[in-house]
């Protein structure tokens, strides 16, 4: 911490921990499903609270590490300590966690290899980049496997690199410490094992360490890796090697497969578009310029292996890139350095330099205040209802809590019952049967003609209520803006 603290970029590395802080309270959700329902949804059935039977279909294969799993589990026991339990907080206090270990990862390994670039203007835009790209914060708040693995990853190659710089203090706890951070890393995602050949790969032949160094690190690495097993049976309750099982199945098996293949380029695509262009399209080309300036740096050589590991698995989603959003980051950045000193049109370079920096704040200021998941504000809304007494939610035709056929009982509270029907007569005839507060939720606002014979009220729409009275062509009827109502007896 003192290092950041006494760096001359200090400005920007606090600015940053307050917009990844900002973020992770706001950025509620998941970004994909594998980080609800494989995480926390796991957590809620060791709490006693999801049946086995509708976990994913991961589970009962015992594919994925508990790790972080246990980790939540941890928390929630504490906060039921406590009497503060809430999903939504649990949900909040992982994602600060990981704002706060991914901050600190990122930051100390700005300022170790800050000075790798020449200029000043290219110092100043790789911290700037590193800290306050449009995704940064934003995957780096999330409580998933990648960003997991990518804080690990980020953690333990600080410590490589300090040593190879000759910050020898400490040097067996570094290197063992390096070792561990590794075994985490490549547990939590053991696709992050490409990046780990291309470390080896520098360690081995570029810097060609000496043989007690590396044999340090493996046997810190086989140590994490044993307590990552031991978590797993504590939490399956058998003995497996859950990375075995993952390959064996999506591999060998080609479950990957089935939800879908892409051409070995099709991570190219998926980057162009996802990263937003012309911010994509410039960083790809930096990135490759980088490459070919420092084609044996440690970030190179873990790059180049891992794209093309995956560039060479049939599924492919642009998450599975995001572990090495840090070093892709210093290659791209390496890129711009070396073209800043043989610029020769600065006018265009500024007029587009300022074009992407607008782009950017404005994609950064919407994913810091923007839920990753509109529907976790429907889910605080019921459970706010059903913490008071039990209560009954009608969906028509589907409810909120399913999604891709599995249910999100993490964040449902034990007194909220949910029903499907087919029509609003029938909230109206089940309405007549309980004395429980009955709510319905529809997908789309309903016509009023339906709301004010049924007797509804609007109770909740994540639509601001000043929008909502322009109605314009009765555009609302036709757009998909989920609404709980409540029925009036």
């Amino acid at each position: 911490m003192k290092q950041i603290l006494s760096s001359r970029y200090k400005p920007f590395l606090l600015v940053s921990l307050v917009v990844m802080l900002v973020t992770s309270v706001f950025s509620a959700g998941y970004h994909h499903f594998d980080e609800h329902f494989q995480i926390l949804e796991f957590c809620n059935y060791k709490l006693g609270l999801s049946p086995a039977q509708q976990l994913a279909w991961e589970f009962s294969e015992q594919i994925r590490p508990a790790l972080q799993p246990s980790i939540a589990y941890l928390f929630a026991n504490a906060l039921n300590l406590t009497g503060l339990y809430t999903p939504f907080l649990l949900a909040t206090i992982l994602r600060v966690m990981m704002a706060l270990l991914c901050w600190y990862a990122t930051a100390r390994l700005v300022v170790l290899l800050v000075d790798d670039f020449r200029t000043e203007r290219g110092r100043k835009l790789f911290v700037l980049c590193s800290l306050f790209l449009w995704f940064v914060p934003y995957i780096g708040v999330r409580f998933s496997a990648e960003n997991f693995a990518a804080v690990f990853l980020c953690f333990a190659i600080y410590n490589i690199v300090a040593v190879e710089r000759g910050n020898t203090k400490n040097l067996t706890i570094k290197l063992l410490g390096a070792g561990f951070l590794l075994g985490i890393a490549w547990f939590s995602r053991i696709q992050i094992g490409f990046a780990l050949v291309g470390i080896a790969a520098w360690i081995l032949f570029v810097k060609k360490w000496a043989f007690k160094r590396w044999a340090l690190m493996l046997l810190s690495f086989a140590a994490a890796v044993g307590l990552c097993v031991v978590i797993d049976h504590w939490f399956y309750g058998n003995w497996i090697f859950t990375p075995y099982n993952y390959f064996a199945v999506n591999i060998l098996e080609s479950k990957a497969s089935s939800f879908g293949e892409s051409p070995w380029w099709g991570y190219f695509e998926q980057f162009l578009m996802n990263g937003v262009p012309p911010i994509s399209i410039v960083l790809l080309i930096l990135f490759f310029r980088g490459v070919w300036r420092k084609p044996t740096h440690l970030f190179s050589l873990a790059c180049i292996i891992f794209f093309l590991g995956h560039f060479f698995i049939a599924h492919k989603e642009m998450r599975f890139l995001f572990p090495l959003s840090l070093p892709f980051i210093y290659l791209a950045s390496t890129g711009i350095d070396v073209w800043i000193e043989k610029l020769p049109y600065k006018k265009a370079y500024n007029i587009g330099f300022k074009v992407l920096v607008f782009m950017n704040v404005g994609l950064l200021i919407f994913r810091a205040f923007s839920p990753a998941q509109d529907l976790i504000k429907y889910y605080k809304f019921m459970y706010s209802k059903a913490i008071q007494s039990e209560v009954t939610l009608l969906c028509l035709e589907e409810s909120p809590y399913t999604s891709v056929t599995l249910q999100a009982n993490f964040y449902k509270h034990p007194n909220l019952n949910i029903q499907i029907i087919d029509s609003i007569e029938q909230a109206t005839e089940i309405t007549r049967q309980t004395e429980q507060p009955v709510y319905v939720y529809n997908r789309k606002m309903l016509p009023q003609d339906v709301v004010e014979s049924n007797h509804l009220t609007r109770a909740y729409c994540s639509m601001p209520e000043w929008v909502l009275q322009f109605n314009f062509n009765d555009w609302q009827s036709r757009t998909r803006i989920g609404t709980i109502y409540e029925i009036a007896r």
